[in-house]
């Protein structure tokens, strides 16, 4: 279960294909599990890599898959990528959270201190003129 092995495609029915491993031994891969990283589907004939993903001795059935091959290794790279993202957005998030602690607050103290400034001024100018 989960070993990778070259197989050929010897014959393809209806549900999928026969594919033979080394020594001669059969297995079955179902026609979702046939498509190739292109988009198109394996072959009579093709030798390609298929991953042993259900193995029954009692009942000597081999299920396989090709799809499986390529597509864990997409998913594992998406998965770090979106760790790595994820860890950016949590650093920029602390040093957001950082600057803004450290920012002086302003108190409605200053905001009337702020009031009566401006009204001076005001008064100030009218005096002026």
């Amino acid at each position: 279960m989960g070993s990778v092995h070259e197989g050929t495609v010897t014959a393809i029915v209806d549900k999928g294909a026969t594919v033979t491993l080394a020594e001669g031994v059969t297995g079955f891969c179902s026609n979702r599990n046939l498509v190739k990283e292109d988009g198109t589907t394996a072959k009579e004939g093709e030798k390609l890599p298929f991953k042993v993903t259900e193995f029954n001795k009692g009942s000597k059935k081999i299920t396989l898959s090709h799809t499986r091959t390529f597509e864990e290794v997409k998913r594992d790279e998406a998965r770090k990528e979106a760790r790595e993202k994820e860890t950016e957005a949590n650093s920029t998030q602390k040093a957001v959270r950082k600057l803004k602690d450290n920012l002086e607050k302003t108190t409605l103290g200053d905001i009337s201190d702020l009031a009566d400034l401006k009204s001076r001024l005001e008064a100030e100018e009218k005096a002026g003129k």
